[in-house]
């Protein structure tokens, strides 16, 4: 663990040092405009949040208090404001670490064998994404790291719901919504596990301990629907509104003109092979396949090197695919499996809502699901046949072994 979070560590500062912050990030813009870097200035130069929440300005601020209170520092040590903004950087870096810290807590929780621990540690600490969020300067990453946070905290709270993990989950999960609005989501698991404790008392008759949760569930409520909501309610207080900007119809990006089928259920081999980096691609799966080891970016690499990286993507999504099902098929389900099943499967069902409710190219991004990479290697690790497992984490090591590669040539 210790040698994946160094390499990891080399890696990430690596990418970061050789990509400037325009090379590759998400609505950035200049600090006069409406980005999240005109966010983060604003926060620093005013000490308050932007006055109007268009574009960007709809986020609730966490990350952006982040990277203000960055610059501060920045300031003191007279770092020139230029070097601080690229500086930033360094923040979805330890963000993006961490994440490799807590997945390692997460399986270590869920009982996973030293090997198949490795084999997970070893996948996300190569995949892509990981990097890709490292090197941008917005909210995905610090949203990402809370997510796995929130997991481990709830499958502790699980085990001891007493008051010290009552108020970490509470406060992980407020800050999550924080952090990005769609974390929300997470109260989907957390319920879960409320209403599943709540009757497993009833069923035993334990009055006392029903007491004992509800007043936990209150406590959880006081803590994270202030720290998560406070935002949404002054936006609806001060703009009458807390939607995402609306790009239109005529904007480049729109593939709402497509057919249902050919967004969400055609597999289009012909989008994902011919032309390699993501452009205009209607189908969703095609995107994803792309989308979730190079971005939204096109890079100067030998096209076969692509291809074969692609094929190695998309050969174990398949493979995790069919072991989540598998896994939901069986009659003997663990809880803290069954905690990651439900993330995975509202943050499917929240993605695929999301883009048909705003039908542009950017809204299939894999950033916005990019927790299913962790959900998936944990199917494959937990389910796989003992007679194959040899095979796929041969699979999963070359798969490691591109990823390093791409990553120091981009």
């Amino acid at each position: 663990v210790i040698l994946f979070l160094i390499i990891g560590i080399i890696l990430k500062n690596y990418y970061v040092i050789k990509t400037p912050i325009y090379l590759r990030g998400h609505d950035i813009g200049n600090i006069d405009e409406d980005g999240h870097l005109a966010y983060i200035y604003t926060l620093y130069k005013t000490g308050h949040l932007p006055l109007t929440n268009e574009w960007q300005f709809y986020h609730p601020p966490l990350f952006h208090i982040i990277g203000a209170i960055f610059l501060k520092i920045s300031d003191l040590l007279k770092i020139n404001l230029n070097n601080a903004i690229e500086g930033i950087q360094y923040i979805n870096v330890f963000f993006s670490n961490l994440i490799i810290y807590y997945a390692y807590k997460i399986t270590k929780e869920i009982k996973f064998n030293k090997s198949s621990i490795i084999l997970i540690l070893l996948f996300l600490t190569f995949y892509p994404t990981f990097y890709l969020l490292a090197g941008s300067i917005n909210n995905d990453c610090l949203l990402l790291l809370l997510e796995f946070i929130v997991t481990y905290y709830l499958i502790i709270w699980d085990k001891q719901p007493n008051i010290k993990n009552t108020i970490l989950l509470g406060l992980f999960t407020g800050l999550t919504v924080m952090a990005k609005a769609n974390g929300a989501i997470m109260a989907i698991p957390i319920l879960y596990i409320f209403i599943k404790k709540i009757i497993k008392n009833i069923k035993y008759k334990k009055v006392k301990e029903i007491k004992n949760i509800i007043n936990k569930i209150f406590l959880f409520g006081i803590i994270s629907l202030p720290i998560g909501l406070w935002f949404q309610i002054r936006n609806i207080i001060k703009f009458q509104n807390i939607s995402i900007p609306y790009l239109g119809t005529d904007n480049w990006l729109y593939i709402g003109n497509y057919t249902f089928t050919q967004r969400f259920l055609d597999i289009s081999f012909s989008q994902i092979f011919d032309t390699i980096f993501c452009q205009i691609d209607p189908n969703i799966f095609a995107f994803i396949v792309k989308n979730s080891i190079f971005g939204e970016y096109t890079y100067n690499l030998s096209p076969t090197f692509c291809r074969i990286f692609l094929l190695l993507n998309l050969i174990l999504i398949i493979i995790s695919l069919i072991y989540t099902a598998k896994y939901i098929i069986k009659k003997n389900k663990e809880i803290s499996l069954n905690i990651i099943l439900i993330i995975w499967l509202t943050t499917m069902i929240s993605f695929y809502i999301f883009n048909i409710k705003y039908p542009f190219s950017c809204s299939q991004d894999y950033r916005y699901i990019a927790i299913t990479s962790f959900c998936g290697i944990c199917f494959i690790e937990k389910e796989i046949p003992s007679k194959i497992r040899s095979k796929i984490e041969i699979l999963i090591f070359i798969f490691s072994a591109l990823s390093s590669f791409f990553i120091i040539k981009i």
